[in-house]
Formats: C-alpha cells, sequence, structure tokens
C-alpha cells in the first residue's frame, strides 16, 4: 500500500505522472509530424514524372507548374514489392553515403535527371518498384515527398 504522507511516495507519482504525459505529448506530436508531411506531398505541386526505365537506372522530370522555388538533392530511396507491401531495396554495397550538392527547380519550367543506380543495387530483377524523391522549398523549412511507381518487365 502506498504511504502519501511520504515525499518518496508523493515525488514517485509525479515523476510517473510526467512520464506519461510526456508519453502521449511525444505521440500526439509525432501523429501531427506524419499528417502534416501527407499534406505537403500534395500541397507542392510539383509532379515527378519517371522516365527510361533499365534494369540499372532511369530518368525522371519534375514539372513545376507553381511559382515556387524548390530545391533537391542527389538522395533517393527504392522499394520493390513483395508480398502487397513496399520493402526497401538492399544496398549492393557497404559505406553508402550522399554527397550534398542540390539543384533547383525553378517556377514555371521542367528539371530532367538521370539515376544511375548501378553501384548502390547492381542490376535490378524484373519486378514492380517505388522511387522516392525528397524536395524542399527553397528558402522555406519543410520537405515534400515524391514517389512514382514503376516495373521492370
Amino acid at each position: 500500500m502506498l504511504d502519501f504522507n511520504k515525499p518518496s511516495t508523493i515525488i514517485i507519482l509525479v515523476i510517473v505522472a510526467l512520464l506519461i504525459v510526456s508519453g502521449v505529448l511525444f505521440v500526439a506530436d509525432r501523429i501531427n509530424s506524419n499528417n502534416r508531411e501527407m499534406e505537403n506531398m500534395a500541397d507542392s505541386g510539383v509532379i515527378m514524372t519517371i522516365q527510361n526505365v533499365t534494369p540499372t537506372g532511369l530518368s525522371f522530370v519534375f514539372e513545376n507548374p507553381t511559382e515556387k522555388e524548390y530545391i533537391f538533392g542527389v538522395e533517393y530511396s527504392l522499394y520493390v514489392r513483395k508480398n502487397d507491401s513496399w520493402e526497401p531495396v538492399k544496398y549492393a554495397t557497404e559505406n553508402v553515403g550522399w554527397g550534398l550538392p542540390a539543384q533547383m527547380i525553378a517556377p514555371q519550367d521542367e528539371t530532367y535527371v538521370g539515376v544511375d543506380w548501378q553501384l548502390l543495387y547492381g542490376e535490378l530483377p524484373a519486378g514492380d518498384y517505388k522511387f522516392q524523391k525528397r524536395i524542399s522549398r527553397w528558402h522555406s523549412s519543410g520537405d515534400y515527398i515524391l514517389e512514382q511507381e514503376f516495373s521492370i518487365p
């Protein structure tokens, strides 16, 4: 039985209550963060279209019909469909690092980019894949994730 006349009991109860409240606030923040990211995907206005798919790479175009400037780096994510879910494609090499240079997606313009993933993934087998690219507003905070599915026959 708890003795509420002891200061140590009260201190322990206060600490437990604070842990519970901080846990609830953390989960609520993660939910809001995920919702904001999903909203941002639709809000960017930039369209990514994949072209020229091969087992060793692809090209894509960013179409920016907005008046806003965006930037993006060389990093991308690649997923493969397995058993009706998306799993990250495993690297064929260790110690993968991404460079920091950024490219601009100008307002009312198109930006063409080629990706050769042979060093990272090798030659990909036939299957269904998803390509993800992160872009950011120039001189602003917040990222947008654009994704496009494609197949290798």
